[in-house]
């Protein structure tokens, strides 16, 4: 568990700072979202350390892959955006 901890710190500071740079409406709302679901991860990963809840480290993992790869595709649309500006 404690392997993620860093991960998530990461992308929800990377989160926090895509929703500060975004000056769409939309974007921040799918930023928002995303920033959500990592904290939901984290808090499901602190109760897995507590030992109240047990965590499918490969489930993790993927859901942690998915909201990176959502991130990803929100900053190519952000870096679109200033291209065409």
């Amino acid at each position: 568990e404690g392997t993620y901890d860093d991960s998530i710190d990461k992308l929800g500071t990377l989160l926090d700072n895509l929703r500060a740079q975004s000056k769409n409406n939309s974007q921040k709302l799918e930023l928002e979202a995303l920033a959500e679901e990592t904290k939901l991860i984290k808090e499901k990963v602190q109760h897995a350390k507590e030992g109240t809840e047990e965590v499918d480290d490969e489930q993790t993992r993927q859901e942690l892959q998915r909201i990176t790869e959502k991130v990803q595709k929100v900053v190519e649309a952000m870096e679109e955006e200033e291209i065409q500006k």
